[in-house]
């Protein structure tokens, strides 16, 4: 399927425009250097602190 998979239509949060439990997975996946130098710093908010901020840079004008 070309490195897609389908997500859940029912997890989907259209406010963010992105699948809240999916998410973390991807930056794991797709960025495991930064997500584990910054997962000891979050103190446990690694994956809330990632969406949030994914979130932020997509709202962005400048940075989305």
């Amino acid at each position: 399927m070309g490195g897609y998979a389908k997500g859940n239509p029912e997890c989907f949060d259209a406010d963010p425009g992105v699948l809240p439990r999916d998410t973390p997975a991807f930056i794991k996946a797709t960025q495991p250097q930064e997500r584990d130098y910054l997962a000891p710093l979050q103190k446990g908010k690694a994956e809330e602190t990632a969406l949030s901020d994914l979130c932020r840079v997509m709202d962005s004008g400048h940075e989305g």
